[in-house]
């Protein structure tokens, strides 16, 4: 292909991407909808948007809320990210309530005794955490490579597969938990029996390769994400994400999993026109309703 074919897909890209396009292309289409036949019959003022975001969702809606406050109709927001956290590091605070999920586990397991839960042991929701840390201690990734163990990949493996596991288990508990119980048990078989490249074999089928991202679309969503920061991650080295990567391990057990969000935008390279940054504020046309849950994986709510 000849490099003006390449150059005119960037050209585009640049226009794309940004949460301020986004919200842009929102109120178009709440100026198209009202000149139509059904808006002409909405019951409130037709020019207002009604919207139900969640999770990034919320963020674009409290973009369109500030940008455009005046137009703001029946908004609710669930899940909500904090704007001007998401724009200064895309991950930073969003795992403060993670290991309160994740400990979670502990209590529904008890709670659902030994014929529910297969990991189910002792008497209170503090033995199963016992039972997972010695497993979890015996994952040593660090200390294998030092002394040279023989199975020094298959422990750095089988690491990151329980977390990914942990996260996956905290971001869906209801379908999830039940799966968690199960890999649990196998791994502390695994350890016993010396058998950590089978249990990372089966576990690789049931989460997927970790060293892949989990977006169902990964270049569009890297587009989205990346840009909304302006590109600051460009061409940056492992050395670079250090400080956030210690920040990320400092909030959860799993916060190392997290930052592989953010290392595919090292190597995106478009920057979008028209980024916003705020103020995330404004006297809305109608009140927001803004909602969250107790504990939250990846969107916490918090004073």
């Amino acid at each position: 292909m000849p490099d003006d074919f390449y150059d005119s897909f960037i050209r585009f890209g640049i226009n794309l991407g940004s949460e301020s396009t986004t919200a842009r292309d929102m109120l178009s289409i709440v100026d198209a909808y009202a000149v139509t036949e059904d808006g002409r019959r909405a019951s409130k003022p037709r020019n207002l948007l009604n919207f139900y975001g969640i999770s990034y969702g919320t963020f674009l809606g409290q973009t369109f809320a500030s940008m455009f406050p005046e137009r703001v109709g029946n908004m609710v927001l669930d899940g909500v990210v904090d704007p001007e956290s998401y724009l200064a590091s895309l991950t930073y605070n969003n795992l403060n309530h993670l290991d309160g999920v994740i400990a979670g586990f502990f209590i529904h397991c008890h709670q659902a005794g030994p014929s529910e839960c297969s990991y189910y042991t002792g008497s209170s929701a503090r033995d199963i955490y016992e039972r997972f840390h010695q497993s979890y201690a015996r994952l040593d990734a660090e200390k294998a490579k030092e002394e040279n163990w023989a199975n020094a990949t298959d422990v750095e493996s089988a690491l990151l597969l329980l977390k990914v596991g942990l996260l996956a288990a905290a971001y869906e508990p209801a379908m999830q938990f039940g799966m968690l119980s199960d890999v649990l048990v196998g791994l502390e078989s695994a350890i016993s029996h010396h058998k950590l490249s089978t249990w990372n074999k089966d576990t690789l089928a049931i989460y997927g390769d970790p060293s892949v991202d989990g977006f169902d679309n990964a270049p569009f969503a890297l587009g989205v994400l990346c840009s909304d920061q302006g590109n600051k991650w460009y061409n940056k080295t492992l050395e670079d994400f250090r400080p956030l990567l210690a920040e990320l391990e400092s909030q959860s057990i799993v916060g190392d999993v997290w930052i592989k969000t953010l290392l595919g935008c090292s190597g995106w390279s478009i920057k979008a026109t028209e980024i916003f940054t705020g103020p995330f504020t404004g006297n809305t046309a109608t009140p927001i309703l803004f909602v969250g849950n107790t504990y939250d994986p990846v969107t916490p709510f918090d004073k």
